[in-house]
């Protein structure tokens, strides 16, 4: 029976950390351990952790004394501490179904070529009211039933077909990786704020294949807040998307030039609404690290926005 580790990441989610907790406990699949980590939180949130401290589930508990800055370097420490031959990230304001592990593994059991399966997943507000489903969400925004049905894609048709359009996993909660594939393609190369989990998926696709269930095994709140974005995260959401793209272009040959622009250009219109205009030196810095891609980016929004653009240059000149 192969073993999964569970990592649980927190960062101030006392209010929903317990349910997530013995949501985890609660599985029905008997072999796994639970590693509890918590990013120096302002909450009680370290109190309840201390509650499970000599639970037999529970191989490790780490409190940073101070914040990492970022959730995907708490994935990172989470991996390197996992033995289990599959991983599960289980976020701390989620929770599941007590089938979740038991309706997976077998998936990821019987095709070792499969990096990761993901599942479909109930979307709720703060206080679980139902609002719809992962996979009504991504059939409506793909015009298309795809999600309808439990699917095994090749790695680099799914990219294509998909992953390079966004991040169209669901959430990490309703994920579950292969070990060896995550230590294989080493995800966390680079420092992403807010798409360190698109890239992870798409550095996996690039070398295995992946999968999708049809069932309803993970819950995902949706906070107010989650949509919320100020002038400085916009500016870094844009500057990740550039080095996604950048990745991209340099290790998958087999997309075209035409498929890689493309897929840019819904990003690069969006670039100028979010702000970025008013930043060269962001530009300056992606100049550097893709020339090519860069002067794509410009050209784009310069056709888009000129009227936008010669605005911002005549009010620099004329102030």
């Amino acid at each position: 029976m192969a073993s999964v580790t569970v990592i649980i990441p927190n960062y101030n989610h006392a209010k929903y950390l317990k349910q997530r907790i013995e949501s985890v406990l609660n599985q029905t699949y008997p072999n796994f351990d639970v590693i509890l980590l918590d990013d120096c939180s302002l909450d009680n949130s370290k109190e309840i952790i201390e509650n499970y401290k000599i639970h037999p589930k529970v191989s490790s508990i780490v409190v940073n004394q101070v914040n990492s800055g970022s959730v995907f370097r708490q994935w990172k420490r989470g991996i390197e501490l996992a033995t289990g031959d599959y991983v599960w990230i289980a976020e701390s304001d989620d929770f599941a179904d007590h089938l979740f592990l038991e309706r997976m593994v077998p998936h990821l059991d019987r095709d070792r070529d499969i990096g990761f399966i993901y599942c479909n997943g109930v979307v709720l507000n703060d206080v679980e009211e139902v609002i719809t489903t992962f996979a009504d969400l991504r059939n409506e925004s793909h015009h298309n039933a795809k999600w309808s049905d439990s699917y095994v894609n090749e790695g680099l048709r799914e990219i294509q077909e998909n992953l390079m359009m966004g991040c169209t996993v669901n959430n990490a909660s309703g994920v579950l990786f292969r070990r060896s594939a995550l230590l294989d393609v080493k995800p966390f190369d680079r420092e992403l704020k807010y798409v360190g989990d698109w890239y992870c998926y798409l550095k996996l696709c690039s070398k295995y294949k992946m999968g999708y269930v049809n069932e309803q095994l993970n819950f995902y709140r949706e906070h107010q807040n989650n949509a919320s974005r100020n002038l400085k995260k916009n500016l870094q959401f844009v500057s990740e998307y550039f080095q996604i793209f950048d990745w991209a272009s340099k290790n998958l040959p087999s997309l075209t030039k035409k498929e890689l622009r493309t897929y840019f250009s819904w990003y690069t219109s969006h670039s100028l609404i979010f702000g970025f205009r008013h930043n060269w030196r962001v530009y300056k810095k992606l100049a550097r690290q893709n020339a090519s891609l860069f002067s794509f980016m410009m050209t784009h929004n310069l056709k888009k926005h000129k009227q936008s653009i010669f605005n911002r240059i005549k009010s620099s000149v004329t102030a």
